[in-house]
């Protein structure tokens, strides 16, 4: 049985494109104690950006280290009791480092949750828990995954701005795809392997090294592994199983999940992460990396025992094993990008504000037979990705709520200040 190190942070999500560094300070310390309502994005960004003017990615202007450090600082010195330390920006030079000192920082009392800059220079996730092998305390404890809170936007533009955030705001719950997606994405799991692979050194750091923001907890470096057991042997590799379709393929993919779940304890006593035991999967739909190299993963609903969507899960293709899963009680992402409703888009002209384009008429396009995805400001979340549409003279990527993007903005453009 795994053990659950859980800290029940509270999911917001952010409120402009480029503020998954304010949502992560608004995530941390309301957990601390601070009212929700000093929390306001637009200003924890004005002082991320008074604090290093210099930092961005994707061409706009972002959240540095030192920002986060001096928004968390403020908010410690003012609404925070002492003796509570301070938080520092602190490079690990590797992946190890940075699963070991997470689940310590963690476990430690009255403890911080960690903030981790994924995906090069350009997002920030909140840890807030972990699966594990044994009591962490004890010798030998391996890390199963973690639980994160990774921002997202409420809602795509043109639509309206989300209202101001509360302690029981709707950020992370239920939504339905093909519909704008108006509360974010809910928390999730992802396996230690997944979190290791999203962890890719900032090239603006000293050596290029990761990068985690906390207090000092995080300085605890008693060592925490990768546990053998994240690396259950799945039944078979799922490529050439895709390609038959059918039931039988649906079945394995199905006990590919459920393998999964219980190497990863996720259905076990009162720590499960779904809420009823897991029965199935329903409406898988693959989904090709466009940043790995023949990489594909198969996103699907989770259906439980009483026959209801509890979740979704991601697994990967290649080696059947378990990538992530969230416990989001919604209806399958593919409802929103059939060919049918690309139609729609079109003849209604649901262009994206910021990339106005002639409609394309019907007939003169082709669709990838993939959904694809890759870690950009469009979409950080794999549970969000596109339909690829070729068109005369170019690309477009079509967002689970319909809203049309001529590119797709990849994390790891770390531009500074010349």
């Amino acid at each position: 049985m795994a053990w659950c190190t859980d800290l029940d942070v509270k999911y917001h999500s952010q409120d402009q494109r480029c503020f998954c560094g304010p949502a992560v300070v608004q995530m941390v310390m309301a957990y601390l104690g601070v009212p929700i309502q000093e929390l306001d994005q637009e200003e924890i960004f004005g002082m991320i950006l008074a604090a290093d003017p210099c930092w961005n990615g994707g061409g706009i202007p972002g959240s540095s280290p030192a920002g986060i450090v001096a928004a968390l600082e403020y908010y410690r010195q003012v609404w925070l009791p002492d003796p509570r330390p301070p938080f520092a920006a602190t490079p690990l030079a590797t992946t190890s480092e940075v699963v070991g000192r997470v689940a310590n920082a963690l476990t430690a009392p009255n403890a911080a949750p960690p903030i981790v800059l994924m995906g090069g220079c350009d997002h920030w996730e909140v840890v807030t828990g972990f699966r594990s092998d044994d009591d962490p305390g004890a010798d030998g404890a391996g890390i199963l995954g973690f639980c994160i809170n990774s921002p997202t936007l409420a809602s795509s533009p043109p639509a309206p701005p989300p209202p101001p955030h509360t302690d029981d705001d709707l950020c992370g719950t239920t939504t339905e795809y093909g519909k704008p997606p108006e509360y974010g994405t809910p928390p999730e799991y992802v396996s230690v392997q997944e979190f290791v692979n999203a962890l890719v050194p900032c090239l603006k750091a000293p050596d290029g090294r990761f990068i985690v923001v906390g207090d000092g907890s995080l300085q605890s470096s008693r060592p925490l592994r990768a546990s053998p057991r994240a690396l259950y042997g799945g039944r078979s590799a799922l490529r050439s199983l895709w390609s038959a379709g059918g039931g039988d393929r649906d079945e394995q993919l199905a006990e590919a999940a459920l393998a999964g779940f219980a190497a990863h304890d996720l259905v076990g006593g009162g720590d499960s992460f779904f809420s009823e035991r897991p029965a199935g999967i329903a409406d898988p739909v693959l989904v090709k990396r466009l940043d790995r190299f023949d990489s594909y993963y198969i996103l699907a609903a989770v259906v439980g025992d009483g026959g209801r969507r509890i979740g979704h899960t991601r697994i990967d293709m290649r080696s059947a094993q378990l990538l992530g899963a969230t416990a989001a009680e919604v209806s399958s992402v593919g409802t929103g990008l059939t060919e049918i409703f690309i139609e729609d888009v079109f003849v209604s002209s649901r262009w994206n504000c910021a990339q106005p384009m002639e409609p394309v008429r019907p007939g003169t396009y082709t669709v990838h037979p993939t959904l694809v995805w890759q870690p950009c400001l469009e979409s950080p979340s794999p549970y969000q990705p596109f339909r690829q549409i070729n068109v005369p003279g170019g690309v477009l990527y079509q967002a689970v709520n319909g809203t049309i993007f001529r590119s797709l903005t990849p994390f790891s453009r770390c531009n500074g200040c010349s």
